[in-house]
């Protein structure tokens, strides 16, 4: 063989290759990473209703982290662990004229309250780059009430009815609606708006001395990152 056709064999050969890598990179475009399972992480606006704060007005920060599963096309679970700091106050609150002397209800409180859960998540809209769900959970909570000198309120007695047996755990049955936006390379981001439902109407230390009925309660607005902690290949289907 002659150094031309030679030389000619070897450019075509370079084309070739080129060709093959072109469509390769071109079928690359029509790829998504659809993850498996992601790890959440996320900060959060949090606002107590209860016997010192009647309304959800008064809001403080708190910060989450989680495990969600993606496999199944519409339930799916998951794991969190968060802490919130929640604050109330009322000024109006006095001791009841029934009340034993020398007891007199707090009228401020701040706490953290440090929680576990696992929720089921349903996905009323699931496409490979946005989520839109509802979930259901239940977990355990912390909290540890204190007053405005940074003092324990669990062990300031005359603070209660003395009858009253206080405890600092509590179940909690979270509900949650969310959305995800996904990106092509399997990260995203969410907004989340959530109910904790504390099975406690003594996160504020109070309770029969309050002047609100029922347990007391969280409202957190959350702003999440995704990250893949593991995925498949999912190729797009193009429009014929």
């Amino acid at each position: 063989m002659n150094t031309s056709k030679k030389t000619l064999l070897f450019f075509l050969s370079i084309l070739t290759f080129s060709n093959i890598f072109c469509l390769q990179a071109q079928r690359l475009k029509w790829q998504r990473l659809a993850p498996v399972s992601l790890m959440e992480i996320g900060i959060s606006g949090n606002s107590y209703k209860g016997d010192l704060n009647s309304s959800y007005n008064k809001w403080s920060g708190g910060v989450k982290f989680g495990i969600l599963f993606n496999r199944k096309e519409k339930l799916n679970g998951g794991v969190q662990f968060s802490y919130q700091s929640v604050i109330g106050q009322v000024l109006s609150l006095e001791p009841q004229a029934e009340n034993e002397e020398g007891i007199y209800p707090n009228t401020f409180f701040k706490s953290s309250v440090i929680s576990g859960q696992y929720a089921l998540r349903y996905n009323f809209i699931k496409k490979e780059f946005f989520h839109l769900y509802l979930s259901q959970g239940v977990g355990i909570s912390y909290y540890n009430p204190k007053d405005e000198e940074g003092d324990d309120l669990v062990s300031q007695s005359t603070t209660r009815n003395y009858t009253e047996d206080y405890r600092s755990t509590s179940f909690y049955l979270p509900t949650e609606i969310g959305a995800i936006y996904l990106f092509r390379n399997g990260y995203g981001i969410g907004l989340q708006g959530k109910f904790f439902n504390i099975l406690t109407d003594y996160l504020d230390n109070i309770s029969e001395l309050g002047e609100v009925d029922g347990r007391d309660n969280i409202l957190s607005i959350q702003l999440s990152f995704y990250a893949p902690l593991s995925y498949y290949e999912k190729r797009r289907q193009r429009r014929r």
